[in-house]
């Protein structure tokens, strides 16, 4: 069940708004301030209960809109840039976003599901590369088997992952034996992410040379 108090809330605002209620401005100013930080919450609540849900193994339920690939990634690059973000670690100028000139196709997708996904990947890329190591964020359009995508690949120069392990990298709490940094993490990622991008009927897929790149690309199905 979704933890939703938004009609309760919204009752309670537009009381407190009514012209027969006598209220201050700043009382008014901190019933609206208190209304909108309580949707947040809600909204907050709600995703790790889905993620939750995901990492247990259920399939992914998605609320898919249309939008334009490019705005989406903007978007998504400047939350993690303008804010501090506990699961990314990012130093100067270490994401370099490349995109095509030409116009890319819409994607239907699940914009908060699709978030944690690029999250879960760039928390990967930020912990197995050292800070001085720029990452790269390019976008494009690309047909698969007669369907079109759009292509989000994420490039990172760390350590990169073993040729017998990229077959395991999917499988919930895998963490490679290899690694000789002392990272944490749970290794569930990029389980929940593959099964969101199923979700989607899209896809993932990683290619990895050790020592030297890794790259993680998603396949985001369009609306044409």
């Amino acid at each position: 069940m979704k933890f939703d108090h938004h009609s309760q809330l919204s009752w309670a605002f537009q009381k407190s708004l009514h012209p027969k209620i006598s209220m201050k401005k700043k009382k008014i100013q901190l019933a609206k301030s208190i209304f909108e930080h309580s949707i947040a919450i809600r909204d907050i609540v709600n995703e790790y209960m889905d993620i939750a849900k995901i990492a247990s193994g259920a399939q992914a339920q998605l609320n898919l809109s249309p939008i334009d690939p490019k705005v989406f990634l903007n978007r998504f690059i400047n939350s993690i840039t303008r804010k501090k973000n506990k699961f990314i670690k990012l130093g100067n100028d270490s994401i370099t976003a490349i995109a095509q000139e030409k116009d890319l196709p819409k994607v239907l997708i699940d914009q908060s599901k699709i978030k944690c996904v690029l999250q879960n990947i760039l928390s990967n890329s930020t912990k197995y590369s050292a800070s001085d190591k720029p990452i790269t964020i390019s976008i494009d359009s690309v047909f698969l088997d007669g369907r079109s995508f759009v292509k989000i690949d994420i490039i990172d120069n760390g350590c990169g992952i073993q040729p017998e392990e990229l077959s395991e990298v999917f499988k919930p709490y895998w963490r490679s034996k290899h690694n000789s940094l002392n990272t944490q993490g749970d290794g569930l990622g990029l389980s929940i992410s593959k099964n969101i991008m199923e979700a989607h009927g899209g896809m993932i897929r990683i290619e990895s040379k050790v020592n030297i790149e890794t790259k993680v690309s998603i396949f985001l199905p369009t609306t044409i």
